[in-house]
Order: structure tokens, then sequence, then C-alpha cells
């Protein structure tokens, strides 16, 4: 849709790799002529590689352009393998040596992984190195992993799939939306107030809205239409109903200045915090 908010036309490459480091990688070096725009998982894919201290992130979050953010994931979810006997966090607790799938050791699905082994005493190691959720789900299927974390909206498909349950763990101090049936880490457990700072700290770094971004260095008219673009596209109905069929609840989009503030927010979280999630994901990384 965007070629019929701003004319021209469009040519859309998908760039796997990294957990979206590539492509945003690739948007952040391109020529700043408004032309090239890109779009990843806002907390996941972009912003926690940068506050994690990935080397693979070679780019500025405050000199990045931000278009906009739209169509939140929900908070982020522990689900199982199919093709494994555990069902529930007791089974967990009982077994050893297991597995979780993650993209990269900054992602989302590392940190949450990490913080919920810690919270229930889980004897689990975190591999990455998969490309995204359908990597993740299909190394679930064939048993290669024993579970994972991933969005809650974006769960639906893989348990349609066969590859993944229903979750057991909803990570945040609520319940989610999309899986209302499914507890939340906070009524689960008695957390401690370590535990409690992390899972706010996770909750403001693992955002999985989808951001859409530019390169630094464009003229402020050329951001200003990127902008304006993406408001008239938020608001157009078709693109609602089309995006509705895999994201059922419809969450407010953050405009470009919105999600500014939010980036900037984010990057003052203190460094000690950081260090912090970052220790406690190294631990139950398989290769450190």
């Amino acid at each position: 849709m965007w070629p019929d908010k701003v004319g021209g036309a469009m040519v859309v490459k998908n760039m796997p790799g990294g957990g979206s480091l590539v492509a945003t990688n690739f948007v952040y070096q391109a020529k700043p002529d408004g032309l090239t725009v890109g779009t990843a998982n806002l907390g996941s894919g972009v912003i926690s590689p940068v506050i994690m201290g990935d080397a693979g992130a070679k780019y500025d979050l405050k000199k990045m352009n931000w278009i906009g953010a739209y169509l939140s994931g929900g908070s982020l979810v522990v689900t199982l393998s199919t093709a494994k006997p555990y069902k529930t966090v007791k089974d967990l607790q009982a077994a050893k040596g297991l597995k979780f799938a993650s993209r990269s050791p900054t992602a989302a699905s590392t940190t949450y992984a990490a913080l919920f082994f810690e919270v229930f005493g889980i004897d689990a190691k975190i591999v990455t190195g998969y490309q995204g959720g359908a990597d993740m789900a299909l190394a679930a299927k064939r048993g290669e992993v024993d579970g994972t974390v991933m969005p809650a909206s974006g769960l639906p498909v893989y348990i349609d799939a066969g590859g993944l349950q229903k979750p057991v763990m909803n990570m945040d101090f609520a319940r989610s939306e999309y899986f209302p049936d499914t507890p939340s880490l906070a009524e689960s457990a008695k957390l401690t107030p370590q535990q409690e700072s992390l899972l706010r700290l996770q909750n403001a770094t693992g955002a999985s809205d989808k951001a859409v971004f530019a390169p630094p260095g464009i003229a402020e008219d050329r951001v200003k239409l990127m902008r304006d673009a993406f408001d008239k596209i938020i608001g157009d109905k078709g693109f609602k109903t089309l995006n509705e069929k895999y994201f059922p609840i419809w969450t407010r989009p953050m405009s470009g200045a919105e999600l500014t503030e939010y980036i900037d927010k984010t990057l003052a979280i203190p460094k000690s915090e950081l260090d912090a999630m970052s220790a406690l994901s190294k631990k139950y990384l398989a290769v450190k």
C-alpha cells in the first residue's frame, strides 16, 4: 500500500539473518534519499541488539529516522514442542538438559527464556542461530528443541501447523489477550525485586511492534512525507482488514514522533540493569 500513498513503485526485499540485524544494518547504511525503508520487530529485532551490546548491530538508534510502529504482537509467551512429552511448567522443572530455540544471544526469545528458567529453576540451555519464528517452530516440530519464546500473536499459526503447543506461560505481569487462559509469570511465581525489575526491563526492550524506519540524514521534508504516508496506511480500512486476518487484536499504532520518544526513553535505562539482563542471558546460553 506504500506506493498508493506516496506514488511510484516499490520493490520488497526479504533480508533474513541475525534476527533482523542484516536488514536493519542495510537500511541504516542506505543512501539517505528517502527511497529505502525497513521494517522489523521493534524490541527484539532493532532495540535489544544495541542496548545488549551485540557487535553485529552497526547502526545508531538515535540517528535512525523513525517512521512509525504498528501491530504489537502482545507479550511474549513460552511454548513447548509437540514432539516432546512436556506439557506444563512442572514437567519442565522435572526434566534435565532441555533446549530452547532463539534467534541470537540478545534476542527477546533469549532474555525472556533465561528469566523463565531462573524463576522456576529449570535445567535448560538456549540454542541460538535460528532465523525466526518459522525456523524455531520447525525445529520444535522436528524435536530438535523442547520449546521457545515468541510473541503471542505469532504463535497460533505454528499451533495450527502442529509444531508448537498452546503456551504454558505469559511472560508479563498480566495475562495475554491472545491466550487469556495462560497464566502470567507474575501470578505464577513470587518474583524477587530483581526479577520484577528484569521483567519490566524486558517488556521495554522486547516490544514486538513492527517498526518502520529509514536511514539517517534524510531531508526533513522527505521524512515528513514518509511519516504522513505511514499514518495514512495505518488509517486505511483495507490495511487493517488485511492484517486482522493474522493479528486479530489490533493495537494502537505509534506515530514517528511517539516512536522516537519511546526509543529515547529506552536508551535512558541504567547500564546496571542492562548488565544484569545480559549476565542472566549468558548464564543459559548453550554457547557463550
